[in-house]
């Protein structure tokens, strides 16, 4: 019997510990910087120039014929945030700021069901990333090290993992996650 205990208590040790949460502690993890807006259920203005990031498919709120766009002061009405990485293309620590992608979704009105994210860069680079990512803070970044990301280095937004945050983001699977110039999400 006292095996029996020791072997259940094992396994939920194991479980816990299997858990994704963060190396440090959550408050840790990113410094909102200005608070939005904009939220859940709020229209989104329509752009007034060229969209900086549309959003299509299975999404509730819209602002266009096609589906939900933002220019660059649209998105900036969201929670902005910030956080350090371990960027895997710079080799080195680098501080992002811009929009949690949870936040992007909640806003479009996303459908709960959706399972993958469509997601395709200027270049017509285009990658399906599962919606369960935002079980962590992943960012559309919009500044590196304080500064606008320009069209020429990889911007004005790129798809951020908190890498060196939480230890369950496998980098072999979200490398190729990390959409550099990111123009739309189809939500399916």
């Amino acid at each position: 019997m006292m095996r029996y205990i020791l072997l259940l208590c094992l396994i939920g040790l194991l479980l816990v510990g299997c858990a994704s949460t963060p190396d440090v502690a959550s408050e840790e993890v990113y410094t909102v910087v200005q608070e939005g807006t904009i939220a859940a259920g709020d229209a989104v203005p329509a752009p007034q120039g060229r969209p900086i990031l549309t959003l299509s498919g299975n999404i509730a709120n819209t602002n266009t014929e096609t589906g939900l766009a933002f220019d660059q002061p649209a998105l900036e009405q969201l929670r902005i945030v910030e956080y350090n990485v371990a960027d895997p293309y710079t080799n080195g620590n680098e501080q992002y700021r811009g929009v949690l992608l949870e936040d992007v979704l909640t806003v479009a009105g996303a459908a709960e069901d959706a399972s993958t994210l469509h997601m395709v860069a200027l270049d017509g680079y285009s990658v399906d990333v599962p919606t369960d990512v935002i079980r962590w803070p992943v960012m559309i970044a919009m500044y590196q090290n304080g500064e606008t990301i320009p069209t020429t280095d990889k911007g004005p937004l790129r798809i951020v993992f908190p890498y060196g945050l939480y230890s369950d983001i496998d980098a072999d699977v979200h490398n190729p996650m990390w959409v550099w110039q990111l123009e739309s999400i189809e939500v399916r």
